[in-house]
């Protein structure tokens, strides 16, 4: 679609994939950031943070394994 506007050229793109380890208190640090999660209340945010925390503790060896895929685009401007 970018292409065919006619104005952009020389259209590239790709992907990269990243893997992150997070100790339980990184990820909840993450999770944090979600507006998912900031808007729970303060009791129902604890509450599963404790569970969550202790599951990876117990489960995971208090680390957890992620992949992201982060895609792109990259045109020039005609």
């Amino acid at each position: 679609m970018m292409i065919d506007s006619g104005k952009f050229k020389n259209l590239k793109f790709g992907h990269v994939t990243s893997e992150v380890v997070y100790s339980a208190d990184e990820y909840l640090t993450l999770l944090n950031t979600y507006s998912s999660y900031l808007k729970l209340t303060p009791q129902n945010k604890e509450a599963l943070f404790a569970d969550l925390k202790q599951r990876i503790e117990n489960d995971f060896g208090d680390s957890l394994q992620l992949s992201y895929i982060s895609a792109f685009h990259i045109a020039q401007k005609n």
